[in-house]
């Protein structure tokens, strides 16, 4: 290997490393999105039981709510798991 080639090896891996890296801001947008997501689905958890009560429009509002707050923890969920990993290549 000559100096051009390892010069060429050694960008390379250099890029690499450095392209490693995730954005702060990226990071702890997702940090936010993972805490917001799994509050509002546990909160749609909760809104939902209470409307659960009323009569007439308790069965479907709560259906919907119920849907929704799965979604959001879903949501909440996913966007934790990327933060957790995306934090894990900042270190």
């Amino acid at each position: 290997m000559d100096v051009g080639e390892a010069d060429r090896y050694l960008s390379g891996v250099r890029e690499a490393v450095v392209g490693d890296l995730v954005p702060r801001e990226k990071v702890s947008k997702q940090g936010v999105r993972a805490v917001f997501g799994i509050g509002g689905g546990v909160g749609l958890f909760l809104a939902a039981t209470l409307v659960g009560w009323i009569p007439l429009v308790g069965g479907i509002a709560g259906t919907l709510m119920n849907l929704g707050g799965f979604g959001l923890l879903a949501w909440g969920g996913f966007n934790g798991f990327q933060f957790i990993r995306n934090l894990r290549r900042r270190s």
